[in-house]
């Protein structure tokens, strides 16, 4: 049953004033449920980001505070390693200078220790001998006792060093000399000690430098050990070795007194995890680096074997640490700071429990409060109903009637009698809606006859347009490749007009068999008008230009014949050349229009330097004058109209020419239907949904040459050098290549060569592959132009640093001089990755 509209607006009214009320309660108990959550949440996240917070915050200091800790004591160890290390060397030199100047030195008699003991001479610290196998006294005597005068160096630094218990020296000659307090240990086993076959004398002779031993403990009971050890001379040449102990209980005081917080303690590390210092430290666990570093200690080792410095995370006991470790560089040791995290953060629990005890009070409050207002917001419901009954029955009357007039109305236009008209007199804005209402009518029925004449006009002009379109498209070269027979070159264009027709165009042809004609222009305004103008300039150009004219001479008199009756004032801005094929001269000409950007065969897009004339049908009498440049094989020449750097996108910015040089250098190894297709791509995505204002037109060239290339492919194997080198001798013999330029082309033939056979697919999976090899020679000047081309990991030797001539072989790096020989030989190297390959060229002028 259909009801009145007296009876819906009463309804309405009611569901209105009911549902935004019952809306504005339910709104308000989903905000007190959000509200009270949110702040449960926001108070247990405070304390649980309080609390972590704090964790971090004492974990940071403690690690800041750790990390100064070990720095300090590490270069403590250092610094104390050091000076024993130059004292050391000072010894070296002192005996080096003995051994230089014996002349200036008497002999100093030293006995064996079983002589010292023999003559109760062996308390305290004594100098005495021992030889090596098969070594006879009198026959190393003299050099020995002329060591005797080094005693007094041996004596001042063990007097300031005290935690040197050891000072010794090995001779090549086969005697050695001890200064310590072991001689009454060392007597009973006799004066034989062949020192030259210790480590501590073959290491440092190897290294011809100091060396430093990995701790151990000493075979008479003093400790932890470490020995030091470095080579003397004899007028230049090695003669022997002087090594010293040091105890390192004093380092291992220093290392265990030093406070990490908590219950973190300090500790040192040798090469290989071996503990020297910790708390808790014995024999049986020195090397077990798993007690002291945790679950992580294997990890940690080979983070220290990779870093100087650092820190990272382990478990000890089911506890989490962290491990911070600074390297001592002198012996490659590690100072390291073990830190107990749970022993740092222990106050910061105690924040998060105030917290939650503050969250639940809180929440505790919000509840009551809900409550209250519940009932308060029931109470508002119920009495809102009965007022909106009331107001809604006593005014739909007063509504209804005249609405209900414009139905009736309604339904009698919708029944196709378009000449009634409704009468309301209310005084507001129903009796303006009644007058608007019989206004449409009328012009209703003046727009369906408006509409029948203009959409009859839009179809036959739209009709006549597709043909201009078609017709336009047509006189335009649009099939490619432009010429398939011809290997000099390859052209590449698009046009896309703004309108339906378009006032830009591009033209290319052969004027001869050896000259090719490029155009490019644009013709002021829009439309049919510019497309007819642009007809009748294309026409002129390309019929002077096959008259044999020169460029600047083509556009001297199509300005003159443009000029006549151009009662419009049409211009054209025109770029017109003329390329001499057999030689890569390329003639210019330029009116008005953008200059064109060039990319050299080995460099980036760069702007012509074309001085912009004045444009065509502008003026009657004007002289153009062209310029040329020389093309060289694989140049590229990019051509384009203002449609390019002129399209605007949305926020009223340009695609601007300094875009257009970046898109094109980032692409220049595309061919030239890719160039294009991605200079239009990036316009359209620059310019997103605003309208296209102006024809965009592009035209891209490419330069090839005649030179005649000769190509070998083969094997990347070391043993197709010989047909490599054969290949390349035939072909610069055949040249007249003189022998010396020959003999320098070979060699740098066969670096290359080798390098691509030994380390072109050394990664790929396959471990073999191909390498192409061209070769042509380029006339005045005679230049011979080689390319290597292969498929193996991407490397460019033209990035590798050149070798510092100045070094000795052995202080210089490996690797760099075959490539640095090539360049320095050849006239012109140069590589590029192209395609998936790796091309390298080279060029030698003879």
């Amino acid at each position: 049953m259909k009801r009145g509209i007296k009876s819906k607006i009463v309804r309405i009214m009611l569901s209105i004033s009911l549902s935004s009320l019952l809306m504005y309660i339910v709104i308000f108990q989903i905000s007190s449920y959000f509200s009270a959550d949110i702040v449960e949440r926001a108070t247990d996240q405070m304390g649980r980001k309080s609390s972590t917070n704090s964790e971090n915050l004492l974990i940071s200091q403690s690690i800041k505070d750790s990390e100064q800790i070990i720095l300090k004591n590490s270069e403590l160890v250092n610094s104390q390693l050091n000076e024993i290390a130059m004292d050391l060397s000072a010894i070296a030199t002192a005996i080096t200078y003995i051994n230089d100047h014996s002349d200036l030195y008497m002999p100093v008699m030293v006995k064996s220790a079983q002589e010292l003991v023999d003559q109760g001479l062996s308390d305290g610290r004594t100098i005495h001998y021992a030889l090596g196998e098969d070594v006879e006294l009198e026959s190393v005597s003299d050099e020995l006792y002329l060591m005797g005068n080094i005693l007094p160096f041996m004596e001042a630094i063990n007097n300031e060093k005290g935690i040197i218990t050891s000072i010794y020296i090995g001779d090549e000659s086969g005697f050695s000399i001890g200064y310590d307090e072991n001689a009454a240990l060392k007597a009973p086993h006799g004066i034989v000690y062949e020192a030259r076959n210790k480590s501590w004398y073959t290491e440092p002779k190897q290294l011809n430098g100091l060396y430093v031993s990995p701790p151990y403990s000493d075979s008479f009971g003093r400790g932890l050990t470490v020995s030091m050890a470095t080579p003397y001379y004899q007028r230049g040449e090695l003669k022997g070795i002087i090594g010293l102990d040091v105890l390192i209980e004093d380092i291992n005081q220093s290392v265990l007194s030093a406070q990490m917080g908590g219950n973190g303690y300090a500790m040192l590390l040798a090469e290989q995890g071996r503990v020297i210092s910790a708390p808790g430290l014995t024999e049986e666990n020195a090397d077990r680096s798993n007690v002291f570093l945790g679950t992580k200690a294997d990890e940690i080792v080979s983070l220290m074997n990779e870093n100087s410095s650092g820190v990272s995370l382990s478990e000890i006991d089911g506890l989490p640490v962290y491990v911070l470790f600074h390297k001592i560089e002198l012996n490659n040791w590690y100072y390291i700071a073990v830190l107990d995290i749970a022993s740092i953060i222990e106050g910061a629990t105690e924040v998060k429990m105030v917290i939650d005890e503050i969250t639940i009070d809180t929440q505790n409050e919000i509840a009551n409060a809900s409550f209250y207002t519940n009932i308060i917001l029931i109470g508002m419901f119920v009495a809102t109903g009965i007022v909106v009954i009331w107001a809604a029955n006593k005014f739909s009357k007063k509504i209804s009637k005249p609405i209900l007039m414009l139905n009736d109305g309604v339904k009698i236009i919708s029944n196709g009698d378009f000449s009634n008209k409704v009468e309301i007199e209310t005084g507001d804005e129903i009796e303006e809606l009644g007058a608007s209402f019989n206004k449409m009518t009328k012009d209703l029925v003046d727009h369906i006859e408006n509409l029948k004449k203009v959409t009859a006009e839009k179809e036959r002009i739209g009709a006549e347009l597709d043909v201009a379109t078609k017709i336009q498209a047509s006189m335009l070269p649009y099939i490619f490749p432009a010429f398939p027979d011809r290997k000099e070159f390859d052209i590449y264009a698009t046009m896309e007009p703004a309108k339906e027709v378009g006032g830009d165009f591009y033209d290319f042809f052969l004027i001869d068999q050896t000259h090719l004609g490029i155009v490019i222009a644009d013709v002021s305004g829009k439309g049919v008008p510019a497309a007819l103008f642009m007809v009748i300039t294309k026409t002129l150009i390309k019929n002077y230009a096959q008259l044999g004219m020169p460029a600047a001479e083509v556009f001297t008199k199509s300005n003159d014949q443009l000029c006549e009756g151009n009662d419009a004032g049409m211009f054209v801005t025109a770029f017109m050349g003329i390329l001499e094929i057999e030689t890569g001269k390329f003639d210019y000409v330029n009116a008005g229009h953008n200059p064109p950007l060039i990319k050299k065969s080995d460099g980036e897009f760069e702007w012509i330097k074309a001085p912009a004339g004045f444009v065509l049908a502008g003026m009657e009498g004007i002289n153009y004058k062209q310029q040329s440049l020389m093309l060289e094989p694989d140049d590229v020449i990019y051509l384009y109209t203002d449609g390019v750097t002129e399209a605007t996108n949305l926020e009223n910015e340009l695609f601007a020419e300094s875009r257009l040089q970046t898109i094109l250098n980032e692409n220049k190894e595309s061919t030239l239907t890719e160039l294009l297709g991605s200079i239009k791509t990036n316009i359209d995505a620059f310019v997103g949904a605003a309208p296209q204002f102006d024809d965009i037109t592009m035209l891209a060239f490419e330069y090839k040459g005649l030179g005649k290339i000769e190509v070998i492919d083969l094997p990347a194997q070391v043993d197709q050098l010989h047909t490599v080198l054969d290949f390349i001798t035939g072909q610069l013999e055949k040249n007249q290549c003189p022998m010396k330029v020959m003999t320098q082309i070979n060699i740098a033939v066969e670096e290359i060569f080798v390098n691509i056979a030994h380390y072109a697919y050394a990664s790929t999976p396959e471990g073999v592959g191909d390498v192409g090899i061209s070769f042509k020679v380029e006339e005045n000047p005679a230049c011979a132009i080689i390319e290597f081309s292969d498929r193996g990991i991407p490397y460019n030797p033209m990035e590798l640093e050149d070798p510092d001539l100045t070094l000795s072989a052995d202080d210089r790096k490996i690797g760099g001089l075959g490539i640095y020989m090539v360049k320095k030989s050849m006239d012109e190297v140069a590589y590029k990755y192209h395609e998936g390959k790796n091309v390298l060229t080279i060029q030698k002028r003879f």
